[in-house]
C-alpha cells in the first residue's frame, strides 16, 4: 500500500471514530482535506457525504456522493447513499434512479427495495410503493422500516385496517418506535377502536412524555367517549408544551380544550409545514385576461357530512358567467344521492384521494385554478401539503376548520364581524376577509320536516323542561358539564337531552352526573340519526345549550332553522364565537353571553319564562326565509365579491391584505 493510500486510510478511520462519538463537524473537516486528493477513495467520499447529510448540508452531500458514484459506478453502497441524500433533499426522481441503480447491481436486496418504496411514496406513486414494500417484506420480513412505511402509505390511502396490521408488525419488531405507535393510535381512533387507540397513545407517552401530538390525540380520543381522566392536568401540560412553539400538537384537538387563539396559532403553525416544494413555484401572467375565474374547492367531505350539508347550496349557485367551479375530493365516496348531487353541482369533480399532495397541486396548477379554497384544513383527511405546494396563486382557508391554518402559504381566511375580534385577527397567519353577515354558508334548500315525534318516542319524560345539547360529544368538557349540572339542579323536573355516537358515552356521562349530585335519569341520551329524522327532534327541545370552547356550528344552524333557541357563551377564539355570529345574524343577540356565570343564570331564567322562549320561537319562524343566515343566493354573491377583490389585488401586484366586504344594497334594503 502506498504512503498516500495509508494516509487516506488513517484519515478515514479517524473520521469514522469521530463520527461515532458524535463529533460530526470535526470528522467533516478531516474528510474535506482528504477529498482534495485526486486519489481519494470512494469510501472516504461516501462517509463525507453521509456526515454532510447528517449535518443538513444536503447539496454538499449530494456533490460528494455523485463523485463517489463516478469513481466507482459499480459500488452499490455509493448509489444507495446517493439515493438517500437525494431523497432527503426532496429530489425524488433522481433518488429513485439511484435506488434502481443499486438494485440493478444487487437485485432483490430488501433495504434497496424499501428505499425505492420511499421515493415512490414521495412521488405519489402509491401503488408502486406498496408493491416495493411488500416485495422487501417478503424477502426480509424483519424490517421494521418497511412495515412502518407501508403502514404510512396505507393510512394515507384511507386503508386504515391494513395500515393497523403493518404498523403493529413494525412495532413488534421495534417496540420503542414511538412514531409508529403514535400513528397506530390515530389509525385505531379513526376506526372507532377507542380503547385500543388510547392504550397505544398512552404507550407513546410512556416512551416520550413530551410527545405533544400523542397527548393531544389522547385527550381527543378520551373526549370522543366523554372520558375526562386527568383532563385538567393534561390540558395544562399540553398547553405548556404548545406554548414552547417547538412541539407539534393536533390543532383540531387544541380547539376542543382551549379558548386561547394564541395556542391555536402555535399548534397550527407547527403542524402546517411539510416538506417544501423541491423548486420554487411561480405563476405566469394569465394568458387570457377575459377567461372566467377558476375556483378550486378542496375537501375531504363531499358526502353526507356537516360541512357538505352547509355548503351544498353554494356550489351550484356560483355565477357561471364569471366563474368556473371545480371540486377536488380527498375523502371517501359514500355512494349516497347527496354525494351525486354534489358531484353534479361542479363544472368538474376530481377524486384525488389516492394521489400525492404534490401531484394534486401540480394538476391544479396545470388546470390554471386561480383561487384554491381549503375546506378541510386541520380536520380529518385534510391535506395542507397540497397548498404548501402552491396549488393556485391565491389560497383561502374557509369553513371546514374554525381557526387559522398557521401556514404562510395560505393567503386569506374568511370570517365575519362577530368572529373577527381584535384578538382573533392578531392570531391569524392569513389575512382576514370579513363578509358582511355570518361567515357560515347555509343551504336554503335543506329539509324542513313538518312531522314531530312524541316525547315518549324520544325517551323524554311526558312533562318538564327539555334542555338539549346536540353537539358532537367530543365538544363536551368537564367545565361545561359542571355548568349544565348546576342548571339542572336549579330547574326542577328538567332533563338534558344529549346524543351518543359511542357505546361508552352514556355510562360515562351518567357517572359524571351522579358525581355532581344529579340523578343519572336526568340525562336523556339519544342516537345520531340522518338529518331528516334528526331535525324534528328540535321541536321537542325548549332550549339548546352550546358548548365551550368549541361551540355548535352546523348544529346551531340546524336548531335555528327548526326554530329552537340556542344559548351560547361567546369565547375568545374563532371556534367559540360561531354560534354567537349565527344568533346575531338571525336577530337573537340576547342569547349571547360573555361568561359562563351569565350563561348559567340566563339558562335558569329562560327555563322559568316559557313565554319569552315562545316569543323567540315566533321570531325565528318569522325570519327563517328572510334572514341573511339562510339566504344562500345572498351569501354566494357576497363571497363572490370577496373572490373578485382577492383577484383584483393579485392582478394589480399587491400583497394579500385585509378585505372587508360591505353589505349589498339588497341586504341593506331588507334590514
Amino acid at each position: 500500500m502506498s504512503k498516500s493510500a495509508r494516509s487516506g486510510q488513517q484519515v478515514f478511520q479517524k473520521a469514522l471514530e469521530l463520527s461515532g462519538t458524535g463529533q460530526l463537524s470535526e470528522a467533516r473537516q478531516l474528510l474535506l482535506k482528504a477529498a482534495g486528493d485526486p486519489k481519494v477513495s470512494t469510501e472516504t467520499l461516501q462517509l463525507l457525504g453521509a456526515i454532510s447529510s447528517d449535518l443538513g448540508l444536503n447539496e454538499e452531500a449530494i456533490r460528494h456522493l455523485r463523485r463517489a458514484v463516478a469513481l466507482a459506478p459499480k459500488s452499490v453502497s455509493a448509489h444507495f447513499n446517493l439515493g438517500n441524500a437525494l431523497l432527503k433533499h426532496a429530489e425524488y426522481e433522481p433518488a429513485l434512479a439511484s435506488f434502481n441503480a443499486a438494485l440493478a447491481l444487487k437485485p432483490n436486496h430488501a433495504p434497496f427495495l424499501a428505499a425505492a418504496g420511499d421515493a415512490l411514496t414521495k412521488l405519489g406513486r402509491q401503488d408502486e410503493a406498496i408493491a416495493q414494500y411488500c416485495q422487501a417484506i417478503a424477502i426480509a420480513p424483519d424490517q421494521p422500516h418497511a412495515h412502518e412505511n407501508l403502514g404510512r402509505v396505507l393510512y394515507k390511502l384511507d386503508r386504515r385496517k391494513e395500515a393497523v396490521k403493518s404498523l403493529q408488525q413494525a412495532i413488534r419488531l421495534a417496540p420503542k418506535n414511538y412514531e409508529a405507535i403514535a400513528l397506530l393510535g390515530k389509525a385505531l381512533l379513526d376506526l372507532d377502536l377507542v380503547p385500543q387507540a388510547l392504550e397505544a397513545l398512552a404507550d407513546v407517552l410512556r416512551l416520550r412524555p413530551d410527545h405533544a401530538s400523542s397527548l393531544s390525540i389522547l385527550m381527543h380520543g378520551r373526549q370522543t367517549i366523554c372520558d375526562w381522566t386527568d383532563f385538567a392536568a393534561n390540558r395544562k401540560r399540553l398547553s405548556d408544551l404548545v406554548r414552547q412553539k417547538t412541539v407539534a400538537a393536533s390543532p383540531f384537538s387544541m380547539l376542543l380544550i382551549s379558548d386561547e387563539p394564541e395556542l391555536h396559532l402555535a399548534a397550527a403553525t407547527r403542524t402546517s409545514h411539510y416538506e417544501p416544494p423541491a423548486k420554487p413555484i411561480s405563476f405566469p401572467a394569465r394568458g387570457r385576461p377575459d377567461r372566467k375565474l377558476r375556483l378550486g374547492y378542496v375537501s375531504a367531505d363531499y358526502r353526507r357530512h356537516a360541512f357538505a350539508i352547509l355548503a351544498s347550496g353554494l356550489f351550484p349557485r356560483h355565477d357561471r358567467d364569471a366563474f368556473e367551479v371545480f371540486a377536488f375530493s380527498l375523502g371517501e365516496d359514500d355512494g349516497s344521492d347527496f354525494r351525486k348531487r354534489l358531484v353534479f353541482s361542479f363544472d368538474g369533480f376530481f377524486d384525488v384521494r389516492q394521489r400525492s399532495s404534490e401531484s394534486v397541486a401540480e394538476e391544479m396548477r396545470r388546470m390554471e385554478i386561480d383561487i384554491a379554497i381549503d375546506l378541510t384544513s386541520h380536520t380529518k383527511d385534510g391535506r395542507p401539503a397540497i397548498f404548501q405546494n402552491r396549488a393556485a396563486p391565491i389560497q383561502v382557508n374557509y369553513l371546514g376548520y374554525p381557526g387559522t391554518s398557521g401556514a404562510d402559504y395560505m393567503d386569506y381566511i374568511i370570517l365575519d364581524p362577530f368572529i373577527a375580534t381584535e384578538r382573533v385577527r392578531a392570531n391569524l397567519s392569513e389575512k382576514p376577509v370579513i363578509l358582511p353577515h355570518c361567515y357560515q354558508v347555509n343551504d336554503r334548500a335543506r329539509p324542513f320536516p313538518q312531522a314531530m315525534p312524541s316525547r315518549a318516542e324520544c325517551g323524554l319524560p311526558e312533562s318538564g323542561f327539555v334542555f338539549c345539547a346536540f353537539n358532537n360529544p367530543q365538544k363536551i368538557t368537564p367545565d361545561i358539564f359542571d355548568v349544565w349540572m348546576r342548571i339542572l339542579g336549579q330547574v326542577d323536573g328538567s332533563v338534558l337531552w344529549l346524543l351518543a355516537a359511542h357505546r361508552a358515552i352514556p355510562a360515562n356521562l351518567r357517572r359524571e352526573a351522579e358525581a355532581r349530585g344529579i340523578s343519572p335519569d336526568r340525562l336523556v341520551i339519544g342516537k345520531f340519526m340522518d338529518l331528516e329524522q334528526h331535525l324534528p327532534r328540535y321541536r321537542l327541545a325548549d332550549l339548546f345549550l352550546d358548548t365551550l370552547p368549541y361551540g355548535a356550528h352546523t348544529t346551531t344552524s340546524d336548531a335555528l332553522w327548526m326554530g329552537c333557541p340556542v344559548l351560547t357563551c361567546a369565547g375568545e377564539s374563532f371556534a367559540a364565537r360561531v354560534a354567537g355570529s349565527l344568533l346575531q345574524t338571525v336577530g337573537l343577540p340576547e342569547l349571547i353571553t360573555g361568561d359562563l356565570r351569565g350563561y348559567e343564570r340566563l339558562a335558569v331564567e329562560l327555563a322559568a319564562n316559557p313565554e319569552r322562549l315562545a316569543e323567540m320561537r315566533t321570531r325565528l319562524a318569522a325570519v327563517r326565509l328572510t334572514t341573511p343566515l339562510f339566504d344562500t343566493a345572498l351569501f354566494t354573491a357576497d363571497i363572490e365579491r370577496a373572490y373578485l377583490e382577492m383577484w383584483r389585488l393579485h392582478q394589480s401586484g399587491e400583497a394579500p391584505r385585509e378585505i372587508v366586504i360591505p353589505a349589498s344594497e339588497k341586504a341593506a334594503a331588507r334590514a
